[in-house]
């Protein structure tokens, strides 16, 4: 065989390899032979404006996307983490289960309204979908009951979509972007001090220059505060300290600290939050650094005894 000959039989199978794969690959995108297909192919993520999740007689768990985010209505209204709002919404939207299985009894499955995880979502306008998730399937993945029939949905499993309030709501006290903010205070016991951003820096309320980057890495610091968990406190709560920050003619964001008398655990609340929550970081030594960045000296406070 001369070389031309073997450089035209490497085209001819190239071009076989490529011809296959142009008529293999669209039947495998739309679940022919065998293979998963979406199960929502009309809704885009982006289009997902509310998410319901009930499992068997518990309470929903509701969330809505706004202009400002998203949002939990039920069981009662909080701002919702948007990273986890929008890994749900993709979760969903981009689902893939394999063909329905013919004849199968959904009660063999999980598949039982008072038992399975109840799905409802979809876009602002338009009718709503519904969707059964129930036992976790031997061959990879979970059973699910769409319009009557059962599937196998790939790669989805039960403890992506159950969730709890707590786990779904924000865990960042602070919500505005510290690099916005143009006034902060911070106020402990009779002690106010006040700073305003202008275009060369941060000043105080008497025009004063400060730390501009101390500060501005300070509200980093607040911004990244996260809760580790939620309350009420185990007693009341005395009051250490507070912090307003504003940006333009936003209302201020306010977030306070607090102390139960004889436990050494700071509560710290947001005005997004329901509750007080306790932190993995943080502490006092924000509020004092805060003081001292705003140029008063201070003594750290000692904890309550």
């Amino acid at each position: 065989m001369t070389g031309g000959q073997k450089q035209a039989l490497v085209f001819l199978a190239l071009a076989l390899v490529i011809a296959v794969a142009l008529l293999w690959l669209p039947r495998h995108e739309d679940g022919a032979e065998g293979g998963p297909a979406r199960v929502f192919p009309e809704i885009d993520v982006e289009e997902v404006s509310h998410i319901s999740l009930q499992h068997g007689t518990a309470a929903p768990v509701a969330v809505v996307r706004t202009d400002e985010g998203w949002r939990i209505t039920a069981p009662e209204p909080l701002v919702a983490d948007t990273w986890r709002a929008d890994s749900l919404a993709s979760t969903l939207a981009l689902l893939e289960a394999q063909a329905p299985i013919p004849g199968a009894n959904p009660v063999d499955y999980g598949l039982v309204a008072d038992q399975a995880l109840h799905v409802e979502f979809g876009p602002a306008s338009g009718s709503g979908i519904s969707m059964l998730v129930g036992d976790a399937a031997p061959v990879g993945g979970t059973y699910i009951q769409v319009e009557g029939e059962v599937r196998v949905a790939e790669g989805l499993s039960l403890a992506s979509l159950d969730t709890t309030v707590d786990a779904l709501r924000a865990r960042n006290l602070l919500q505005g972007e510290p690099s916005e903010a143009g006034f902060l205070a911070i106020e402990l016991g009779d002690l106010r001090l006040e700073a305003v951003r202008r275009d060369d820096g941060w000043h105080d309320g008497s025009g004063r220059p400060l730390d501009s980057d101390g500060l501005d890495a300070w509200l980093r610091s607040l911004a990244g505060m996260r809760a580790s968990g939620f309350g009420p406190p185990p007693g009341e709560l005395v009051a250490r300290g507070r912090i307003e920050v504003r940006a333009g003619e936003q209302p201020p964001e306010v977030l306070s600290v607090g102390q139960v008398e004889g436990a050494p655990d700071l509560w710290w609340q947001g005005a997004v939050q329901a509750n007080p929550v306790t932190l993995d970081e943080g502490g006092p030594g924000l509020l004092d650094e805060g003081i001292r960045l705003l140029g008063t000296p201070w003594e750290p406070t000692p904890p309550l005894p």
